[in-house]
């Protein structure tokens, strides 16, 4: 990384510094590029279920959300609890399922379902 600093003049007369950095890197090959893209893609689509307000075990919320298609993962809090995430092999399913589940009655409270955004890592 290198990086250049200079003073800029914005308005005549009146000189501010300031610091402008370049960074390079180096261009990734059609390999590496593969390997990103299909990295990329097998992320799958995971649901965020809040309000959970009873006590509930994976079986419960694999139970209910079994119907709309395969399920990868789900993930119960425990401390604090109340809330879950369930991962599908495909969007298509976490669409449906967020269209049928949230805002119902399920696990003792009208849950929030959403698509989450990220990955949890671990």
């Amino acid at each position: 990384k290198q990086w250049y600093q200079r003073r800029v003049a914005i308005t005549p007369g009146v000189c501010f510094d300031c610091e402008i950095r370049v960074e390079y890197t180096k261009k990734k090959t059609d390999a590496e590029k593969e390997v990103a893209d299909k990295n990329t893609s097998e992320i799958k689509p995971r649901l965020f279920i809040g309000n959970i307000k009873q006590q509930v075990e994976k079986e419960d919320v694999q139970a209910v959300y079994d119907k709309f298609g395969n399920i990868t993962d789900v993930w119960i809090a425990h401390n604090p609890p109340g809330f879950a995430f369930v991962e599908f092999e495909s969007m298509e399913v976490a669409n449906k399922a967020v269209e049928d589940t949230g805002g119902q009655e399920l696990f003792g409270g009208i849950v929030k379902v959403q698509i989450t955004k990220g990955r949890r890592e671990g």
